[in-house]
């Protein structure tokens, strides 16, 4: 399981979008379950970063049992 963290602005009308880079890396597609997390920052940089869950090396080994 793949997770992307990036950062973004809240529009006018209180939305956000998933950049299409993260997007295509985690091959979401329109009714994907997607898990959010939010806190508000200082910085206007915009970054993306791909990760490995490390929760899921957990799911693995358990599925190793």
């Amino acid at each position: 399981m793949k997770a992307g963290t990036y950062i973004t602005e809240v529009d006018e009308h209180y939305n956000v979008q998933i950049p299409v880079e993260l997007r295509e890396k985690l091959n979401l597609a329109p009714g994907d379950k997607i898990e959010i997390s939010i806190r508000k920052i200082k910085s206007r940089r915009l970054e993306i970063f791909l990760q490995q869950n490390p929760l899921y090396r957990l799911l693995e080994i358990h599925k190793e049992d």
